[in-house]
C-alpha cells in the first residue's frame, strides 16, 4: 500500500496544486458567484424557450421560434442524454464551479499529455500551469466561449493519446486516445476539433514516413488501426450533434444564397461570407504578443477610461484629444480584441531553445504545425496562404475568426518546450557535448556555447525593443492614421455635424461654436494628440518588453545553475513553477480579475442567481404582458396560478428576475406572436427572446432564407416601422409582428398608428412603448391563390409587390410545390386559430370548414418559417405534406370538412443517430476499463 502511494504521490500532489491554483485564482467562484459573460447572456436569451420546454416536458423539442421566426435548435441548445460520457466529463471536473473547473481541465489535460509522453510529473506540474495560464484561455472564459474553452481544454490528452498508441503504449493510448477524443468533440466547437485533426493529420503523416523509413510499417498500420477504431467511436458518440449540424449547414447561412449572383443577394451573401471569416486576423507584427504581452498595447478598451493613463502627469494634449475623440489601448491590425494570445515569455524561450537542442524529432512535424497555425492566423494579411486552405482543404471555409487557430501554437510552444526542458535534465551530459545540427550533424561548438548564443541573441532582440520600440513597430493602426488623426476625416466630420440639426440640438449647441471648436482646438491638435500617443504607446511596448526581458534572463541564470549542477532538479522545477507565475498569473488578471466593480460587487463577477436568469424584463416588455391580459383575462389566471405554483415549490420568496422569468415563459407558452425590438438593435441582441418570440435575435447560422429578407427586404420595412408606420409592411404582417417595440422604458400602453401620438401630451408620449401591428396577419390565413414561379429569383422578386393576405406565392422548380399553383376556394368567415402551441408542436383548429365538400380545397399560410427537414403536418390526423410559399412561410392545401392541423417537428436522424451514440459511448467505457486493465495491471501493453 505504502508503495502505491509513493508511486502516485506525484500525481496526487499535482491533483492538489492545481485545484489550489485554481481555487485562489478564481476564489469568487466558491462564495457563489460566477464570471460576468456576454456571450452566455446572449446565449440565455436565444435558448430560453428551449430550456423552458426542457423543464417542463423532460425532452428536447430540437426547434425554436424565439429566433429569426423559427430555427433548429441544433446550433442553439442541446442536451444529447444518449451520450453517457457527460457523466464522465462531470466526474473529471469534480464537481468544481465554473470557470474553476475549466481552468482544472486546462491544466490537468496537459498534464496528462505530459504524462503520456514520459515526462518527469514533477516537470509535468509546472508544464501544466505554464499551459494553464495562457491568457487566451482566460480571455476566453471573460468574454463567455465555454464550448470553445472545454474544447481547447481536451486537445491536449486527445493529442497525448494519439502519439502514445503510435509510439508506446497502444492499449493505454487507445483508451486516453478514445476517451478525451470523445469528450473533446462532445463540447461541441466544430472549429477548435477540425485544428485538432489537422494536428492530427500532419502528425500521422509524419509517422507513417518515419515508419516506412525504419521499414516498420506493419507495426505502424497495427497501431494506426487502434487509431481508426477509437477516432470512430469518439465520433460516433457525438454524431446526433455532428450529423445535425451537417443537414442544418445546407440550409444555413454556411451553404450561401440560393439566388444567382447578379441580384447582390448571392455577392452579398457568399462573396462576403470570407471577408467575414478573414475579418478577424491576427497581425505579423502582432504575433510578437506571444512573447511581449502588450506589444499592441492588450485589450480594446477606451485609453481616456484608463485610470492608470490619467493618472501619468503629462500627455495633456492627447488627454484632450480624447475628450471627444475615441481612441484604444489596442492599436492593432483585428476591428477589436479582449486582449493578446500571451504564451508567456519564458515559455517562448524555452521553445526556442527545445527547437534548437531537442533530439526529439517530433518537434519538425510540431514546428511545421506552428509555422502552419501562424500563417493561417494572419487570415487577409497573408491570404495567398489562406487561399490554399480556403479553396482546397476540405470544410475549412465553413470556418470562423481565424485568429482561434492560435490555440496550436499555445499547445505547441508548450510541447516542444517541456519535452526538450525533460530530455536535458534527464541526460544532462548533453550540456558538455558538442552541438549536433538536425541530430546528425556533429559541430566543433559545444552545447553550452550554442546555449549561451541562442540566449544572448533571444535576449538582444528584446533589448532592442525595449530601447527602440518605435524602431520596430508602428505605434498608430491604419484606422487611426485615416481616422481620429486624419485632418480631412476630422474635417469631413466637422461639416457632417455641422449641418446635422439634430445633432446640434442633442449636444445643445449652435453651428459657430461647432466650427469654431474644431477649427481652433480640436484640428490643430491632432499633430501633438499624435505625437504624445506614440510616446504613451512607446512607453507602453517599452515596459512590456523590458518585462519579458527580465524574465528570460533570470530562467536564463536558473537554467545556467541547473545544468552546471548547481541546483538540484526538484529545487530547480519548484523555481521554475514560481517563476512561470509571477511571469503569467499578472498578465492574465489584466483580463480577469477579482477587481472590485462599480455596479456590482466585482468587475468581471455576478451572482449565480444573476447569471441564470440574467435579465429583468424592461417597461416594455410589462405592457406587452399587460396588453394580452387586458385583451384575455384567462390568460392573466392561468399566469397567475402557474406562478403560484413554482411560489410554493420553491423553499425562498422569488426574485423579480425569476419572477419575470416565470411568468413571460408561460405567456410564451401560452400564446403565439412575435415583437419587433427597434432599439436593442434587431439582428444583434437576444434579449427579446428571452420573453418573448422575436423577429431579430443573434446568430452567425441563420437560416439562409431567412437571412436573404433581412440582407434586402426586411430593412426596409424596418425604417417604416421605426415611424410608428404600419401601412405596406407585407413580411412583417405575415411574420405576424404583433408588437414593435420603439422604447424599451415606456410604461404606458402601446398604439395602433402616429395619429393616437399626435393626440397626447409630452409625457404620455415619452411613455409609449411602441406600436401594436394592426395590419398582422395572425398565426395563419386563408388565401385565394398561390402563385407560381419559375425559379428562386422570380419568386424572391414578387415579395416585393406580395399582398400576402390575398394570394401566395411559390416556386414550382421544387416538387413539393408543384401541385399548389391555382386558384382555391375562399370565404371570408373562414378562420385558423390556434389551439396549443408548443416550441415543435402547434396545433389549429378550422371553423368554417366542417360543411364544405371535400372535394373543394382551400389554402392556409402559417406564419411559421419553412424548414425542409424535420417539419411534418397532420390534417385530422392524417399526414400531408407541408409547402413553402412566400419564400419562407409554411404552407398547407385543406380540403374541405377538414377540422384541426397539427405542425410537429420529429428529426428521425436525432432519434437512430441517438442510440448509436449511446452504443459507442457504452463502448468506450468498456474499452478505457478493458485496455487500462491490459495495460496497468496486466502489463500486456508494449
Amino acid at each position: 500500500m505504502k508503495a502505491n502511494l509513493k508511486r502516485y504521490l506525484p500525481q496526487l500532489v499535482a491533483i492538489a496544486v492545481m485545484l489550489l491554483i485554481a481555487m485562489i485564482y478564481f476564489s469568487p467562484a466558491l462564495s457563489n458567484y460566477r464570471v460576468f459573460q456576454s456571450d452566455i447572456q446572449q446565449h440565455k436569451g436565444m435558448s430560453n424557450e428551449v430550456v423552458d420546454f426542457r423543464e417542463e416536458f423532460d425532452a428536447e423539442p430540437l426547434w425554436t421560434n424565439s429566433m429569426f421566426g423559427g430555427m433548429p435548435a441544433t446550433q442553439i441548445s442541446v442536451v444529447y442524454k444518449s451520450n453517457i460520457l457527460r457523466h464522465v466529463n462531470k466526474g473529471l471536473q469534480l464537481g468544481l464551479p465554473h470557470p474553476i473547473n475549466v481552468f482544472f481541465i486546462y491544466m490537468i489535460g496537459f498534464y496528462i499529455f505530459l504524462l503520456c509522453l514520459r515526462v518527469n510529473p514533477w516537470l509535468a506540474l509546472v508544464g501544466a500551469i505554464a499551459y494553464g495560464f495562457s491568457t487566451y484561455f482566460f480571455i476566453i472564459i471573460d468574454v463567455g466561449h465555454n464550448s470553445k474553452a472545454m474544447a481547447m481544454a481536451y486537445m491536449a490528452p486527445s493529442l497525448g493519446g494519439f502519439l502514445m498508441i503510435l509510439r508506446s503504449k497502444k492499449f493505454l493510448g487507445c483508451a486516453v486516445f478514445t476517451l478525451f477524443t470523445s469528450l473533446q468533440i462532445g463540447a461541441n466547437h466544430p472549429q477548435v476539433t477540425y485544428y485538432l485533426f489537422l494536428v492530427f493529420g500532419v502528425l500521422f503523416i509524419y509517422e507513417l514516413v518515419r515508419n516506412i523509413y525504419n521499414k516498420q510499417l506493419n507495426t505502424f498500420v497495427s497501431r494506426a488501426a487502434f487509431l481508426l477504431i477509437g477516432s470512430l467511436l469518439a465520433i460516433s458518440t457525438s454524431i446526433p450533434n455532428l450529423y445535425g449540424t451537417y443537414e442544418y449547414s445546407k440550409f444555413s447561412q454556411r451553404a450561401g444564397s440560393e439566388l444567382v449572383s447578379e441580384k447582390n443577394i448571392d455577392k452579398k451573401s457568399n462573396e462576403n461570407y470570407k471577408s467575414r471569416a478573414l475579418m478577424w486576423s491576427y497581425g505579423k507584427g502582432e504575433s510578437w504578443s506571444f512573447l511581449i504581452p502588450d506589444i499592441k498595447g492588450g485589450g480594446d478598451a477606451s485609453l481616456a477610461q484608463n485610470e492608470d493613463f490619467q493618472n501619468i502627469d503629462k500627455y495633456d494634449n492627447l488627454k484632450r484629444f480624447l475628450q471627444t475623440q475615441g481612441v484604444n489601448e489596442y492599436w492593432g491590425n483585428q476591428p477589436g480584441t479582449s486582449g493578446p494570445v500571451y504564451i508567456g515569455a519564458i515559455v517562448c524561450f524555452l521553445f526556442f531553445l527545445g527547437i534548437i537542442f531537442c533530439k526529439n524529432k517530433i518537434k519538425w512535424p510540431i514546428l511545421l504545425i506552428c509555422f502552419i497555425a501562424l500563417f493561417l492566423s494572419w487570415g487577409k494579411n497573408m491570404e495567398w496562404f489562406t487561399d490554399i486552405f480556403w479553396n482546397y482543404l476540405p470544410l475549412y471555409k465553413n470556418l470562423r475568426a481565424v485568429t482561434i487557430v492560435l490555440v496550436l501554437l499555445e499547445l505547441t510552444f508548450c510541447i516542444v518546450a517541456f519535452l526538450w526542458l525533460n530530455d536535458a535534465l534527464k541526460n544532462k551530459s548533453w550540456w558538455g557535448e558538442n552541438f549536433s545540427f538536425l541530430g546528425k550533424f556533429k559541430s566543433s561548438i559545444s552545447n553550452k556555447k550554442v546555449f549561451l548564443f541562442s540566449s544572448s541573441f533571444l535576449g538582444l532582440i528584446l533589448l532592442l525593443f525595449t530601447l527602440f520600440p518605435s524602431m520596430f513597430f508602428d505605434l498608430l493602426s491604419e484606422r487611426e492614421l485615416t481616422g481620429q488623426f486624419n485632418t480631412q476625416t476630422l474635417i469631413a466630420q466637422r461639416d457632417q455635424q455641422a449641418n446635422d440639426v439634430q445633432f446640434l440640438q442633442e449636444n445643445k449647441v449652435t453651428k459657430e461654436q461647432l466650427l469654431a471648436y474644431y477649427n481652433q482646438s480640436l484640428i490643430p491638435l491632432i499633430p501633438k494628440a499624435k505625437t504624445e500617443l506614440e510616446q504613451y504607446r512607446n512607453s507602453i511596448v517599452s515596459s512590456s518588453a523590458g518585462r519579458s526581458f527580465i524574465l528570460i534572463a533570470i530562467s536564463f541564470v536558473i537554467l545556467l545553475f541547473c545544468f552546471n549542477g548547481k541546483l538540484t532538479t526538484n529545487l530547480f522545477f519548484a523555481v521554475l513553477g514560481i517563476l512561470f507565475l509571477i511571469d503569467m498569473w499578472p498578465i492574465a488578471k489584466d483580463y480577469l480579475n477579482n477587481n472590485e466593480g462599480v455596479k456590482r460587487d466585482y468587475e468581471h463577477w455576478q451572482l449565480e442567481n444573476e447569471k441564470l436568469m440574467p435579465l429583468i424584463a424592461s417597461s416594455a416588455d410589462r405592457s406587452i404582458l399587460s396588453n394580452e391580459i387586458i385583451k384575455n383575462p384567462d390568460l392573466g389566471s392561468q399566469i397567475k396560478d402557474y406562478l403560484d405554483q413554482k411560489s410554493v415549490e420553491n423553499e425562498n420568496p422569488l426574485e423579480q428576475r425569476e419572477v419575470d422569468r416565470i411568468t413571460f415563459g408561460k405567456l410564451n407558452r401560452l400564446t403565439n406572436y412575435r415583437v419587433l425590438n427597434v432599439p436593442s438593435g434587431v439582428f444583434q441582441e437576444t434579449s427579446t427572446s428571452y420573453f418573448h418570440k422575436s423577429i431579430g435575435g443573434y446568430h452567425s447560422a441563420k437560416i439562409q432564407r431567412y437571412q436573404d429578407l433581412i440582407d434586402t427586404l426586411l430593412g426596409y420595412e424596418l425604417q417604416k416601422v421605426s415611424q410608428f408606420n404600419t401601412d405596406d409592411i407585407p413580411l412583417l404582417n405575415m411574420l405576424n409582428t404583433k408588437y414593435v417595440i420603439l422604447n424599451s422604458n415606456g410604461s404606458g400602453p402601446f398604439v395602433e398608428s402616429i395619429a393616437e401620438i399626435y393626440t397626447m401630451n409630452r409625457e404620455q408620449q415619452s411613455k409609449v412603448p411602441g406600436l401594436v401591428n394592426k395590419n398582422r396577419l395572425g398565426n395563419a390565413w386563408f388565401v385565394n391563390k398561390v402563385l407560381g414561379y419559375a425559379n428562386v429569383n422570380d419568386e424572391f422578386n414578387a415579395l416585393k409587390n406580395l399582398n400576402p393576405s390575398s394570394y401566395a406565392i411559390t416556386d414550382t422548380s421544387y416538387e413539393f410545390n408543384k401541385n399548389i399553383v391555382g386558384s382555391y376556394s375562399y370565404d371570408s368567415t373562414l378562420q385558423v386559430e390556434l389551439s396549443d402551441y408548443r416550441a415543435n408542436k402547434i396545433s389549429y383548429s378550422l371553423e368554417g370548414l366542417e360543411n364544405k365538400n371535400p372535394s373543394e380545397y382551400f389554402y392556409v399560410v402559417f406564419s411559421e418559417v419553412y424548414y425542409p427537414l424535420g417539419w411534418k403536418a397532420k390534417i385530422d390526423g392524417k399526414d400531408v405534406e407541408i409547402n413553402r410559399v412566400n419564400y419562407t412561410l409554411r404552407g398547407l392545401k385543406i380540403p374541405g370538412g377538414s377540422k384541426q392541423i397539427e405542425l410537429y417537428y420529429e428529426l428521425e436522424s436525432f432519434k437512430s443517430l441517438s442510440a448509436v451514440a449511446l452504443a459507442s459511448s457504452s463502448a468506450i467505457l468498456l474499452l478505457v476499463v478493458g485496455f487500462i486493465y491490459l495495460s496497468v495491471f496486466k502489463n500486456k501493453d508494449d
